[in-house]
Parts: structure tokens; sequence; C-alpha cells
């Protein structure tokens, strides 16, 4: 079947049509200019804005992306709106080519850069799925390149709410996980680890995951390896084994045996940067869906997780305090986080020129948009802050002195009445100590390999420790949906558990040093019949 012919590019007031950059099923790609910058414009085409269920398509995915945008490694929409011939359009960042699945083709990725992108895209599906939503597509095609070089995730055509998981969606075999290509389920949380592994994968070994260079590759054949066939062996003489084995456990043919979340294989990939003493790439989460106070969020120097923006129609945000719980990016490079804040994050200037706005779509039943331009919005500024500096500078410099004198005097003796004696304080230094923190941010690696083997009712499951110490035990627990099962320690890397009557039984693993510190996430392992 021969490919369509790219449609006519709209003429759009402000904007300079370019070139072409790409078709897709139901819609194009232009490259436009905007004022200073360049954009990439993705248009609905005429013969499909009439179907119903293609525009919901385009509207959703105007939706999710504006949703989740304010993320790095997520490709920012500035706007959205209908063309004056009926069209309805996304203006979003432009990514110039390649996208990873023009380069890794010919050009494999060192195992450095591929650990890398996938931490930083790992950041980006995390916080996709906190604020609800499955990608469902990821593959090299829909990871772009920035004009600053990093990885960034598009094309959310068939993305969903984890509400909506049972709509339609298309299929990419290469990337998809057993039990989609097997029509069993809606491809979801664990799938989308399944299919972002299977893309770090793909970066390093230059092909799709189950391809034989030279055998039979198509559709059938992919689904079949996919479904009955182990993960080969990437075949590289610089991957280390660690490495080959969180793909596999990514990529198990089980769901329940993969790693439970995003963040669990990001956090997994950075063990391997740790082994292989590379620097240790920052996981960038955002997250909606928590409060403030929970355990999980955290800035351990290799994980940030901050609220997501919301982008919502016609509505411009009000200026905010900027600081470290603000992801917008249209805040400046020069504003200061609010006192007791952690350290912020280098600043992402991708989007700068314009607030990511999304607009409804004009149309019988769709209110008009209340804005009809890129909407801009002036740096965010501290109304108290000119009274607090002219108020400075009126305070006589002895008085401050004065005053920090008398402070410290106070906290001295303050501290003086409350420290019990040297003797009374070691008695019981032991009761209520908080667990070891590593202030380095290198998080102690997880048991590899947890392999499992029915014996009859019972099943024994093994695992191997990447870098054993003096003193290290494990903590391990059938994981049972739905309840927090507590932990058994044992100073053994091979253990015996009862077998589930007729199904999988799994088994989670914790490395423990003797100072107390644990794995972050635990290792899984699972057996079936």
């Amino acid at each position: 079947m021969s490919r369509r012919a790219p449609s006519v590019p709209p003429l759009l007031p402000g904007f300079e049509y370019v070139s072409l950059l790409g078709s897709g099923g139901f819609a194009d790609v232009f490259l436009y200019r905007q004022r200073r910058r360049e954009v990439a414009v993705k248009v609905l085409l005429a013969d499909v804005r009439a179907d119903g269920a293609a525009r919901r398509q385009f509207e959703a995915e105007a939706d999710l992306m504006a949703h989740l945008s304010a993320h790095p490694r997520i490709v920012t929409v500035y706007q959205a709106e209908v063309a004056p011939d009926g069209r309805p359009f996304l203006v979003m960042e432009y990514c110039p080519p390649p996208s990873l699945d023009a380069r890794y083709k010919t050009d494999p990725f060192a195992v450095d850069e591929a650990l890398r992108t996938g931490i930083e895209l790992a950041g980006a599906v995390e916080t996709m799925h906190r604020a609800g939503i499955w990608h469902r597509d990821i593959k090299p095609a829909n990871i772009l390149m920035t004009q600053y070089g990093g990885p960034a995730l598009t094309d959310f055509g068939i993305s969903v709410l984890s509400a909506e998981a049972d709509v339609a969606q298309g299929l990419s075999v290469p990337w998809a996980p057993p039990e989609v290509v097997s029509g069993q389920v809606a491809s979801g949380l664990s799938g989308d680890v399944y299919s972002l592994a299977a893309t770090v994968y793909s970066l390093l070994a230059g092909r799709t995951p189950f391809e034989i260079r030279g055998g039979e590759n198509g559709k059938r054949a992919l689904a079949e390896r996919i479904r009955s066939t182990p993960l080969p062996p990437l075949d590289r003489a610089d991957v280390p084994p660690a490495l080959e084995q969180v793909l596999a456990t990514a990529m198990a043919k089980a769901p329940a045996a993969r790693y439970p979340s995003a963040l669990s294989f990001a956090r997994a990939l950075q063990q391997v940067q740790s082994q292989l003493r590379m620097s240790v790439t920052q996981v960038e989460v955002r997250d909606d869906s928590v409060a403030p106070d929970r355990d999980e969020i955290e800035d351990d120097g290799a994980t940030r997780i901050r609220s997501v923006v919301t982008v919502s129609p016609n509505v411009v945000p009000a200026p905010r305090q900027p600081g470290w719980g603000t992801a917008d990016p249209a805040l400046t490079a020069t504003s200061v986080p609010p006192a007791g804040s952690a350290p912020a994050a280098p600043p992402d200037v991708r989007g700068q020129l314009s607030t990511p706005v999304v607009r409804e779509f004009r149309g019988p039943g769709i209110a008009s948009p209340a804005v009809e331009a890129t909407i801009h919005r002036a740096p965010a500024e501290d109304p108290v802050a000119p009274d607090i500096v002219h108020a400075a500078g009126r305070t006589p410099v002895v008085a401050v002195l004065a005053a920090v004198v008398v402070v410290l005097v106070a906290v001295g003796a303050f501290l003086a009445l409350r420290s019990p004696p040297d003797d009374a304080r070691g008695s019981d230094s032991s009761s209520s100590a908080p667990a070891p923190v590593d202030a380095v941010g290198s998080p102690v690696p997880a048991p590899t390999a947890v392999v499992g083997t029915l014996q009859g009712a019972q099943a024994q499951f093994t695992w191997g420790n990447p870098d054993p110490e003096d003193g290290d035990t494990y903590l391990y627990r059938i994981p049972v949906p739905g309840t927090e099962a507590s932990y058994t320690t044992t100073s053994a890397t091979a253990v015996t558990v009862p077998a589930a009557t007729g199904g999988t039984t799994c088994l989670e693993v914790l490395l423990r040093r003797a100072n107390g510190t644990s794995s972050p996430e635990p290792a899984t392992g699972c057996v079936g019949p």
C-alpha cells in the first residue's frame, strides 16, 4: 500500500510555515516559525476531523500532554487551537531529528548513555503513572531529542487514564509485552515498564529485542517469540551481567515478576551505574497524587519528586512563589527558593517563551477559547521583597549584631540545661536511633537473579549479592496484593517457602547492610507451574 500524500499545511496567524516533519495515521506534523522560535505543529487530517473517535483521540492527546508537559523529559505542548480551515492543531516543542528510532539501528548506544536515557525516561513514565496516565506505546520512535540533547517522550495518541484502560489501542509489536500481544489485557503500568525496558534493550542491541537478523521478523513471528522465547542476550562485552539481569526482570513474561513501577526500574539502573563507578543519573518525578509528607517524597541526590503542573484550558496560572515545589517551566532561572526548601534542580528553560496553555477546540457544542494567542507571562515577583529590602536598609548594624548575640546566648543556655551528662547520654544511645542514610545518594543494591524452582508443595528461591560486604543479611517476603506483609531475615542466599496452589509464587528480597541500611526497592522473582 502506497503512502498517502501529506496534507496542505494550514495558514496560521502568527506562524510561518517552514517544512513537513512527518506524517501519521490521522495527522501531519509541520515545522513552523513563531516569532523567534521554531515549533512543531501537529494538524488533524481534514478527512478524519469529522470522525468523532479520531477527534476525541486528538483532543485527549492534547489534554494528556498538557497535563504532563512540565516534565523535562516529556515534549512540551504550548497551545491547541483550530485553524481557519477548521482543522484542530497542537503547537509543540520542536525536537530536531533524529529520533531514537532513526539512530539506534545504525549507531547503538554506549552503556553509559543507554543507562542515562533509561533513567531519565523512567522519571517521565513514573510521573505519568502517578498522574493516573498510561502511555501504552513507548518505543524509540516516540522518543525525540530536545534542542538541549536530552530525550523527551511524545505521541500520547493512544495513552489513556487508568480508569479508561479498556478502550481500543494501537500496537507496536516489537516493544509490546506478552500479555498485550496475546490479547489478554490492555497495556497498563506494567506494560509501560516492559516497553521502556525493551526500548533500552533496543538502544544497546541496535535491533528490537526479539528480532533475528536475517530471519523472519514479521508481526506474527515476533509476537510468538515475545510470548514464549527467553530474552536473548545482548552479546556485548561492555554490557555487564547486572544490566542484562535488570532488563530481563523488567521484561519478564509475567507482569507480577517485573519491577512494580518505573521508579523501581530507574533505581535498578542507578544501581548498575553505581557498580560501574559512573555518575548516578537523577530521576525527575513530579507527583500530584500523594501528600507532601509521604516517606517516599525525598531528595536523596538520585531521586527528586515534585508536584505536577496541571495546565488547564483557558486559564493563565497566577504567579506562584518559586521554589523547590514548583515545576513551572516559565519561571525564571533566577527564582530564589523559600527558606528551608531543598536545593533547587538546574532550571529547565524549555518552553520559557510561552507558558504551556491548552485551550478547548472550537466547534459545535465546544466552548470558544477565551484567549486567541499564545499567552506570555511576566516573571513572578515577590510583592513583599521591596519593603523588606527598604526596611533592612534603615536597620542599624549594631542593633542587628546585638540581636544575634542575644539569640546565640539564649540558645546556648537552653542546650546546656537540656543536655544530660556524657555518661547519661551513652547509656541509651541505641534506643530509637534512625537507620543510617547514605549521604552520597548511592542506594544499597538490590539482590540479583532471584530465581525460583518448584519442589512439590514448596518453592525454593535463590539470589545473588552484587556487592557483598561483611555482615550482610537479607529480608524476604511473599508479596500479597492489598496487604503489607512483614519481612523475614536470613543470612543465606536461598530460602524455601510454601508454593501457591495452582498459581504463581513470588518472592521479594532486600539486601541489608550491617549498619542497617537496606535496598530501596526489593528484587522480585516468581515461579509457577
